[in-house]
């Protein structure tokens, strides 16, 4: 058993009184459909999933590390899925040897403080899109790439990486030209999807985390779905769409009590998002993070329309952490006196989780007793999965987004 499926899970399935959200009809419904839905999905062969067992692309990704190693500051630009999935992994790196910006967004101001707090001749820039036609991608590269020849003049393309599709596009053109150092971007896996590639280890990889504990995590992960049909990722996509289609839960809410976690939420919100909303089907990600949004979303849970669902990440963090001391204490919280902050955020962690399912909000927790490589290796995979057997629930297919070509259409209209 993976260190993530021995602690799973307090599930979605029963109000605190006992009572059912369903009636036997639909739950019986409900596991017929999905076993079908496992049976597709093991016939299946996925790109995304089955990279975690490549070691090749384990070797690709040291040696260009290997190419980086003389530099220590790095800029990483990519934009979506390009971006997200390397800035979440690095999110969990306590390794401080190395910097690493994430320049996802095309703003003005943003660009010129990096520029400013960047030494040249220490900073290496990795360029990233699948397409190799990401206009943001392109433009932000060709600021840093003039910037970086401004200073060491025509040495500096042995200060790039660029990961692209080897196919004919603009970027690879580029680096083509300028012979700049280029992976191959796996042309079977969406941006969204390619956290396990080298778009998302490698960055990983130069903070100083161990990938190989990230794809030994995930590698279990998918070793023990694949092994037993009744699970808690089946059981989770398939309470995810009951909830959706019988109960009107048209937001699902994932709530992680680690700063450490904080850009998960943003990557599943891209993962499921893109994946699932097609058609005029889908529900809204919404990610939140313990305590802060507790004192922002709350109230609006509790006593707002009930058309969320709820998933609760949380850690063993009691006696741990720094102790709570105050020289002459207030009465009124002694009870924090001697306490740990780690001992605060158990609390808290379990109150709310507590109160949601009190105030009849479908609640499954997934408790992790530490968060390292292995661990969020795991993670990861489990809600990849349960992307994708989501949108087998909805017929609908997880790895395109066609709506999403009609606002860069309008872009190119709008520049031309």
């Amino acid at each position: 058993m993976s260190k993530l499926n021995e602690q799973i899970i307090s599930g979605f399935q029963h109000k605190p009184d006992g009572e059912v959200f369903f009636t036997d009809a639909i739950e019986q419904e409900g596991h017929s459909h999905a076993k079908s839905v496992y049976e597709h999905f093991m016939s299946q062969s996925y790109a995304p999933l089955e990279i975690v067992s490549d070691k090749n692309a384990l070797e690709e990704i040291n040696a260009a590390k290997e190419h980086l190693d003389a530099f220590n500051n790095f800029l990483i630009i990519g934009t979506g899925g390009s971006s997200l999935g390397g800035k979440m992994l690095c999110g969990l790196s306590k390794n401080n040897l190395a910097s690493l910006n994430f320049i996802e967004n095309t703003d003005f101001d943003t660009i010129e403080q990096v520029i400013k707090d960047s030494d040249p001749k220490k900073t290496a820039i990795i360029a990233i899109s699948k397409s190799g036609e990401t206009a943001e991608t392109l433009s932000v590269f060709s600021i840093f790439y003039q910037w970086l020849q401004s200073y060491v003049g025509e040495s500096a393309y042995k200060q790039c990486l660029i990961i692209t599709e080897d196919k004919t596009s603009s970027l690879k053109t580029i680096a083509a030209q300028e012979g700049i150092y280029t992976l191959n971007h796996h042309l079977e896996i969406g941006g969204r999807y390619s956290v396990f590639s080298n778009v998302g280890l490698l960055p990983a990889l130069l903070s100083g985390l161990n990938i190989d504990q990230i794809l030994m995590g995930a590698e279990k992960c998918l070793n023990e779905f694949k092994s037993e049909a009744n699970n808690h990722i089946l059981q989770g996509a398939l309470y995810n769409f009951l909830f959706l289609k019988h109960h009107q839960k048209t937001s699902t809410v994932m709530l992680y009590y680690a700063d450490r976690l904080n850009y998960l939420g943003l990557w599943f919100r891209q993962l499921w998002a893109e994946s699932i909303g097609k058609s005029g089907k889908g529900s809204n990600p919404v990610p939140a993070l313990g305590t802060v949004d507790q004192h922002s979303q709350l109230q609006l849970w509790l006593d707002g329309p009930k058309d969320k669902i709820f998933t609760v990440i949380t850690l063993d963090q009691k006696q741990k952490g720094q102790a709570i001391h105050f020289s002459d204490c207030p009465e009124k919280i002694n009870y924090l006196e001697g306490k740990t902050i780690g001992d605060l955020m158990d609390a808290e962690q379990r109150a709310i989780t507590q109160v949601l399912k009190e105030n009849n909000c479908p609640v499954r927790e997934i408790r992790l007793p530490h968060l390292d490589e292995e661990t969020m290796g795991g993670l990861l995979m489990q809600f990849m999965i349960e992307t994708i057997l989501m949108a087998d629930f909805l017929d609908v297919n997880p790895f395109d987004q066609p709506a999403v070509e009609q606002g860069k259409i309008l872009t190119k209209q709008y520049l031309s």
